[in-house]
């Protein structure tokens, strides 16, 4: 692996910490005190900021912005170098008062043996005892040339230390490092923990491996503590992850036996985790029916008991039922595939590979005579296909530069059906990217029109940071097309603007097949029947985000502008 990408995988986990010690301080009164999902969400705890709210924003979160999660990482170099010169004032400030209680200790340690003598003898009072004190102290030229010098230099120079008021000075300091954003808070540590056990149930991550630093094969060089280890369990705990969250308490316990006495934590101990590991076992069973109501796939397929050992997993039991079962009624093989597909399956049967293969495509535009596509079939009916270099760095370099400024976090979930999403997005219109020809490009290479608003989306740019994903949905509008004056969507053209390192695939469950990020290239299939009726076989979701980011640009076109060139037909085979 290059040194390049081992130092992209260790930033974003090591900022993904840091986001951790922002909240770890304040972290278990705030779990105590934070609603679960029974009684509320976590995520409407209050933000913790240095400015006051109308001095600052925040319109994405950390954990979701690779743009944001860069920024916070160059500005906290800016941060440690003031925290490092804090640190050497205060203990500037330390040893100016060690120096004075020193001397102080060291001149009166005769006087108090004496007093103590003598106050056991005579029992006089505290009063008496301080006289005699002050006395002795003044009848020694030594001692009070000492008394006097701690005045006019020790304690001078720890009052002068103190006005020179190093905690303004480094508040200022954070105000200006700060600028317009918030700090990290409270909701982007949950949106953190959200991402990691994201990743951890769909790629069954080895917890003990992972808290040493080790993600998914690859060295990060940067671990996870005890307690912060605790916090995501107490988190998987409180939104019902049940199986997660006894992995999370499992992996604590190991962590405290690693530990020496000195280097424990001590508001936490075996005891701790394991009263907590009963208390999410009579939660799991209480809830159990609910559970299996709601088809969680957190849950075990059993009641857990008080006994040893804990039943099967939801997600094993779905791997060994539903892994690679066709299309029909019941719609978990879809998520179960899709989750194996994340973990590198492919489900295409050998006639299928067979039909698959790459070519140079010339004979769509004649711009692609001398400059022929890289084609490569990835299934043949339904048509999916990657086009390799599609665009080169310069047009991903725009696409980045322009989306940027406006990336935002995807709009909440209004309805059950909506699909979940984790990432952020800028939607550019034509002539926000007028500098490159791209869409000159698509028109050509598709045959169709793509240019203005009438005939296409506005294209839409997405970045992920670790985590982040987009749950199985089908792009065509399917019943609601007759209300978009644009009619519904025909294709899909899917852009890559970088190399992926681990995760981050575009699984097609029905298909039973994945496409790999590749920089440059693109992805393309049809979202619809020719007889106008949605192609379910072309469900796809984005597979969690494990190292790295993934910034893909995304072009949807419609069939009200394009009805003459892509014609309505009674067959669907058509």
């Amino acid at each position: 692996m290059a040194n390049g990408t081992r130092m992209e995988s260790s930033f974003v986990i090591s900022v993904a910490v840091c986001l951790y010690l922002v909240f770890v301080a304040s972290c278990d009164a705030n779990l105590a005190n934070t609603p679960g999902p029974i009684g509320g969400s976590p995520y409407s705890a209050p933000v913790h900021q240095l400015k006051t709210p109308g001095e600052t924003f925040q319109p994405v979160p950390y954990a979701l912005s690779s743009i944001y999660l860069t920024d916070l990482a160059k500005r906290e170099e800016q941060v440690h170098e003031r925290v490092v010169e804090y640190l050497r004032s205060l203990e500037d400030r330390l040893e100016l008062v060690k120096t004075y209680l020193m001397d102080y200790d060291d001149s009166q340690s005769n006087i108090k043996d004496e007093i103590d003598m003598n106050a056991t003898e005579s029992l006089i009072n505290s009063s008496e005892v301080e006289t005699l004190r002050a006395l002795k102290v003044t009848a020694s030229p030594i001692r009070s040339y000492r008394m006097i010098r701690r005045f006019a230099q020790d304690l001078r120079a720890i009052d002068k230390h103190i006005r020179d008021d190093a905690e303004s000075l480094f508040l200022d300091q954070m105000a200006e490092i700060q600028g317009m954003h918030n700090w990290p808070s409270e909701d982007d540590t949950y949106d953190v923990m959200d991402g990691i056990l994201r990743i951890h149930f769909f790629y069954k991550l080895n917890l003990t491996e992972f808290v040493q630093g080790r993600v998914n094969g690859t060295e990060t060089g940067v671990k996870l503590s005890t307690r912060q280890c605790w916090n995501i369990a107490q988190f998987a705990i409180r939104w019902q992850f049940y199986t997660l969250a006894m992995e999370w308490l499992e992996v604590t316990k190991w962590k405290l036996r690693q530990e020496s006495e000195e280097e424990r934590w001590p508001g936490l101990s075996e005891e701790i985790v394991i009263a907590a590991e009963r208390r999410t076992r009579e939660h799991h069973d209480k809830h159990f029916d609910d559970q299996i109501e709601k088809r969680s796939p957190f849950i075990f397929v059993n009641q857990v008991g008080k006994g040893p050992g804990l039943p099967k997993t939801m997600r094993e039991h779905l791997m060994e039922n539903y892994l690679g079962r066709e299309f029909g009624e019941d719609t978990d093989f879809s998520f179960i595939n899709y989750v194996a597909l994340c973990n590198g399956y492919n489900f295409q049967n050998q006639e299928e590979k067979n039909k698959l293969s790459c070519w140079l495509e010339r004979d769509r535009h004649p711009y692609f005579i001398l400059n022929p596509l890289k084609m490569e079939l990835l299934h043949e009916e339904p048509y999916l296909v990657q086009i390799h270099d599609f665009i080169g760095d310069h047009w991903i370099q725009v696409l980045k530069r322009v989306a940027s400024p406006m990336l935002e976090r995807a709009p909440p979930r209004n309805h059950a059906k909506a699909t979940p999403r984790t990432a952020t997005y800028a939607w550019l219109q034509d002539e926000d990217i007028e500098e490159i020809s791209l869409i000159n490009k698509i028109e050509s290479f598709t045959g169709l029109k793509v240019a203005t608003e009438r005939a296409s989306e506005r294209l839409q740019i997405a970045s992920y940071t670790f985590g982040g994903h987009v749950g199985t949905h089908v792009d065509s509008l399917g019943s609601q097309a007759h209300l978009d004056e644009k009619g519904d969507r025909i294709f899909t053209l899917l852009i890559y603007l970088n190399d992926v390192e681990r995760g981050g695939l575009t699984a097609f469950p029905v298909l039973g097949t994945t496409v790999k990020p590749m920089k440059g290239s693109a992805v393309l299939w049809y979202d619809s029947l020719k007889n106008g009726e949605v192609d379910g076989r072309m469900l796809h979701g984005a597979c969690p985000l494990i190292l790295g980011q993934k910034w893909i640009a995304t072009k949807w076109t419609h069939l009200n502008e394009n009805m003459f060139k892509w014609p309505c037909a009674l067959n669907p085979e058509v």
